[in-house]
Parts: C-alpha cells; sequence; structure tokens
C-alpha cells in the first residue's frame, strides 16, 4: 500500500494535468510494481458454484445461507448453491462446466467414473456408509417381503439414484422381473421426502428411498413417516458424496476439500454438521463405491 500511495501523492494533483507521456510512464510503473509483486490486481472472484440434489433436505433454506456463508469465509470467495428435481439436470451442469461440484448419489459418480473424481464423503453414525430401504404404507400392511409388492403401485425417487432406483432394481433382477411388468404401476416421485409423502399418503403402495433421508425425517418431523414402515434394508452403500470433474482446477479442488473435511475441527462447523445429522466429512475411496458398480453390472446398466 506504501508504494501505491507514494506513487500518486508525489506531486499529482490533478489527474487532468497529467501529459500523454506523463500517463504512459504511471501505466508501466504500475505494471512494474505489479509484476514484482508489490500491487495486487483488483479481480472479482468468480461466484463457486455447487450442486445440490434430492439427496438434501432441501426445504431447510435457513440452514443452506449458513452453510453458504460458512463455505465462503472459509474459502474467500462468494458461494452459490444450485438445486434442482432431478440428479441429470445437476449431473448435465456439472459435466458441462456450469458447476464446479455438487453433493450427488454415489450411482451417477459410479456411471461417470471416467470423469468425476471424490471431493469428500460424508460420516453417517460413524461410517461413511448408508442403506437403501424399501417401505411401505397403509396400503399394503400385510405386505411382508419384496415379493409381495407385485402388482402394486411403487414410487421411485430417481432415475439416477442409487437407494431410489438402481437398488429396488436390483431386487426386481433378484426376482426375475422387471419394473413395467412386475409392478402394476410406477412412478418418479423425483426426491426421497416426495417418496416417503407417496407412500405415506397411499398414492404408492411402497417405494425405494434413502435411508438417512427416511432416518433424518423421521427424527425431526416423525408424522411424516408415522404412517410408513421399512420392509427392507439394503447392504452398506459408500455415502452420497461431494464430486467434481477431473478438469477442476487442482488447488481449488484442494481447497474445496479442505473446506469440508474441515468443517468438524471449528465451532461453526461442527453445530452445520449436527444439523445435518452427520459426524465428519472423509476423503474417501472409490472402492466405498463398488457395491454400486457390482449392482449395476448385474442390472445392466
Amino acid at each position: 500500500m506504501c508504494f501505491f500511495n507514494l506513487f500518486f501523492t508525489s506531486g499529482f494533483r490533478n489527474v487532468n494535468s497529467v501529459s500523454h507521456l506523463q500517463r504512459r510512464r504511471i501505466l508501466a510503473g504500475i505494471a512494474g510494481l505489479a509484476a514484482a509483486g508489490l500491487v495486487a490486481p483488483v479481480v472479482a472472484a468468480q461466484p463457486l458454484r455447487i450442486g445440490l440434489t434430492p439427496v438434501f433436505l432441501d426445504e431447510r433454506s435457513g440452514f443452506l445461507a449458513r452453510f453458504r456463508d460458512h463455505l465462503e469465509s472459509v474459502l474467500g470467495r462468494p458461494v452459490v448453491f444450485v438445486q434442482r428435481r432431478s440428479y441429470a439436470d445437476i449431473v448435465e451442469q456439472l459435466l458441462d462446466g456450469r458447476l464446479a461440484a455438487a453433493w450427488l448419489c454415489g450411482y451417477p459418480f459410479v456411471r461417470y467414473r471416467a470423469v468425476m473424481q471424490l471431493l469428500a464423503v460424508p460420516v453417517y453414525e460413524g461410517q461413511p456408509t448408508y442403506h437403501a430401504y424399501i417401505i411401505t404404507g397403509p396400503t399394503a400392511t400385510e405386505v411382508k417381503n419384496f415379493a409381495d409388492l407385485k402388482g402394486r403401485v411403487f414410487a421411485y425417487s430417481d432415475p439416477l439414484s442409487n437407494s431410489g432406483f438402481l437398488y429396488a432394481q436390483d431386487r426386481l433382477k433378484e426376482l426375475g422381473g422387471q419394473s413395467s411388468t412386475f409392478f402394476r404401476k410406477s412412478f418418479f416421485a423425483f426426491g426421497h421426502q416426495n417418496v416417503i409423502a407417496a407412500v405415506s399418503s397411499g398414492l404408492a403402495d411402497a417405494g425405494a428411498v434413502d435411508g438417512y433421508v427416511w432416518d433424518s425425517v423421521s427424527e425431526l418431523t416423525p408424522d411424516a413417516t408415522a404412517n410408513t414402515r421399512v420392509l427392507k434394508k439394503s447392504e452398506i452403500f459408500g455415502f452420497p458424496p461431494f464430486v467434481c470433474t477431473k478438469h477442476i482446477d487442482p488447488v481449488l479442488m484442494t481447497s474445496l476439500r479442505s473446506a469440508l473435511i474441515d468443517m468438524n475441527q471449528t465451532d461453526t462447523g461442527r453445530e452445520l454438521l449436527a444439523e445435518l445429522r452427520l459426524d465428519k466429512f472423509i476423503a474417501g475411496r472409490p472402492a466405498l463405491f463398488d457395491g454400486i458398480a457390482a449392482m449395476m453390472k448385474r442390472v445392466g446398466r
């Protein structure tokens, strides 16, 4: 700052009185100082756009504002959360560069592993894993197992959801059936909470949901899940991760990963994690999602 002030206060009081040659010398001097690192160029940081999908409990807008503020304070740049109804919308924006990162499901991560990489994986109840649930409601009280759902109405969450679609497809494959012939009707609700609502109201007899979401809703708003029950609980899968493409700037990737992993080191970060019912974030490893890859192979996707 001293060099900058000195340069502009030593005899130049009226800009209009400076000759063309003097202005050229001043500009050349500033350029030299900037090149030497003595004057930092003023560049507005571009907002960091992060995609969110229905894995996130998206009606909690107050939380999103505080999460954004926390990341902005750590990263030193604006952050914008982009929420979309479907995984496909977020995947498209991530792959074409409109998003720097996204909190996605493990299924699209595995599907696009050639161009995606892990940023961070949440730790839930001590492990970086979760379960898929098949749930039933008041119109299917006599149903005892997945096979009993034949001829029923079934709600999926999203075509790119592991817990909300792929897991159920694997169960159908195991029974030698497929959605179009096994169920009387099936539909996509586009959101795990929407599946819960559809099953609870009787719009669907059963549905496929993220176990973390069902457990969280059950704890936060018990009335929303009171009319539903867990019919089947899957094996463990890698928890829906934060991902980016392999084309991301390495410095940005390191900064964002550190911002997530270090959340449990500050009071504000721990408060945000507690609201998400998460322990922390870790770097994670692709092998966490091998179970999803195996299901994709069995189902033929």
